[in-house]
């Protein structure tokens, strides 16, 4: 009998290489990433995007994820109980609205374009907020499909971070946008330490 997975152990250039080798080398029509501090919220939590016949435009599913919730955590993460929900709306703009474990991709979306190697840290954010600007297809189901740990790498509230964030939403926008863009991710790092 076949194994319904591959496994493959390599040197990368960082997460984001390695999970462009995931999408080189999947087969399946839709493709979900998840973190190693990361695990399923059940064993139907993937089965559960599929339960209803999904029309052929539709080129992203949506769901909640939870975090995991430890005591020296911030608030922000804490707050509603670590269930955050995933949308595509403006406010992406400001702060990452796409949770990458609450979101399966049609394989189609990376034809054109896989994960940037430019970014470290944020090459998730980047990537959905070029599908936001491109009015992506999707669908929002109103469950948790993850719970997730808070010691990923952008979970590390360092001024890196924060810088990369002010790159590529420069590079997405303008340099006249520097400024205020500057001053979100500044004022949002500072807010971070405070509350760290």
């Amino acid at each position: 009998m076949k194994a319904p997975y591959k496994y493959i152990s390599e040197e990368d250039k960082g997460v984001y290489d390695a999970m462009n080798k995931g999408i080189e080398h999947s087969k399946g029509e839709w493709l979900y990433f998840l973190g190693s501090d990361d695990v399923l919220f059940d064993s139907n939590s993937i089965s559960q995007f599929f339960n209803v016949e999904i029309s052929s435009n539709i080129k992203v599913l949506l769901a909640k994820i939870k975090y995991n919730g430890r005591k020296e955590d911030s608030f922000l993460l804490r707050l509603n109980k670590g269930v955050k929900t995933s949308k595509f709306t403006n406010l992406i703009w400001l702060n990452n609205t796409i949770h990458h474990q609450a979101v399966v991709y049609r394989k189609s979306v990376f034809l054109e374009k896989k994960y940037s190697l430019k970014y470290k840290i944020l090459s998730d954010y980047h990537f959905n907020i070029n599908l936001h600007r491109n009015r992506i297809n999707y669908i929002v189901k109103n469950y948790i499909v993850a719970v997730c740990g808070t010691n990923g790498i952008s979970k590390n509230y360092n001024w890196k971070l924060y810088q990369e964030e002010l790159k590529l939403k420069v590079n997405l926008t303008s340099v006249l946008m520097k400024p205020f863009f500057f001053l979100l991710v500044s004022t949002k790092y500072i807010i971070k330490r405070l509350l760290n």
